[in-house]
């Protein structure tokens, strides 16, 4: 097996050139790209994933679908996990009533009694 190594050791100088044109034009196409993106695809991009989110925690089970939105959600994920807490009934971030719309069929109106 023979191995060809120019004399001085190092490349020509239109090949050094051509690599830093390369890495140049890269840079510039990924500059160019983030350019293009909007700003609701760059905060969807800096989100973290569930799954991630499953794997930094030490209780898995307590990730929610939505705590992946929050601000810091390894952080709420840590207050969820964290010993004897209590976990916030799913009614209260609701805007109507907690059994407000539950009405029945079969209930009969209000009749007032005649004394």
């Amino acid at each position: 097996m023979t191995i060809l190594i120019p004399e001085n050791g190092k490349k020509d100088e239109s090949e050094e050139k051509t690599d830093v044109k390369k890495k140049l034009d890269s840079d510039s196409d990924n500059q160019q790209k983030e350019r293009c993106i909007s700003n609701k695809k760059k905060k969807l991009r800096r989100r973290m994933n569930i799954a991630e989110l499953k794997q930094v925690s030490a209780r898995p089970d307590v990730v929610e679908v939505w705590d992946a939105t929050s601000a810091d959600p390894k952080l709420l994920v840590f207050l969820k996990s964290y010993r004897n807490t209590v976990p916030v009934p799913r009614h209260w971030s609701q805007n109507r009533k907690y059994l407000q719309g539950n009405i029945c069929d079969n209930h009969e109106a209000w009749t007032c009694r005649c004394f």
